[in-house]
């Protein structure tokens, strides 16, 4: 399962760096995520692209965010929206995600996870690395 997992994965960021044109490598590291309804969870705006220190050339920067939703909106949960800010003027694309539903984004683009309302919400985030900005 983890095996198929990566390959489509690897598959949809080969994808966007056809449509971003980003230098990335392979993806390299996975989160598996529980949110829970009584727990209100849910996860703050922030964005995951961090600064590069000029100091360490060869740092490896976090260029394209993945979610990898496991299981199903309105089903298995309700609330638990990803929200993602676009560059267009501030709008917010708002994303109720089913089991093999796939969000790649820049790392850079401010996102959230609103709390849940019921029962749990399981995915796998992942980051696709690559050199400084040019």
């Amino acid at each position: 399962m983890t095996h198929a997992i990566i390959q489509v994965l690897e598959h949809v960021v080969d994808l966007a760096n056809d449509v971003y044109a980003f230098d990335v490598g392979p993806i390299s590291e996975f989160q598996f995520t529980k949110y829970q309804d009584d727990e209100a969870g849910g996860y703050d705006w922030h964005k995951d692209g961090h600064v590069v220190p000029e100091r360490n050339p060869s740092y490896m920067q976090r260029k394209l965010s993945i979610v990898l939703c496991l299981n199903d909106y309105g089903v298995n949960y309700k609330g638990g929206e990803l929200l993602i800010k676009t560059e267009n003027k501030g709008e917010v694309g708002e994303y109720k995600l089913s089991s093999g539903d796939v969000v790649l984004f820049p790392s850079f683009y401010e996102h959230k996870v609103n709390p849940l309302k019921e029962g749990t919400r399981y995915s796998i985030v992942s980051w696709v690395k690559g050199p400084k900005w040019r």
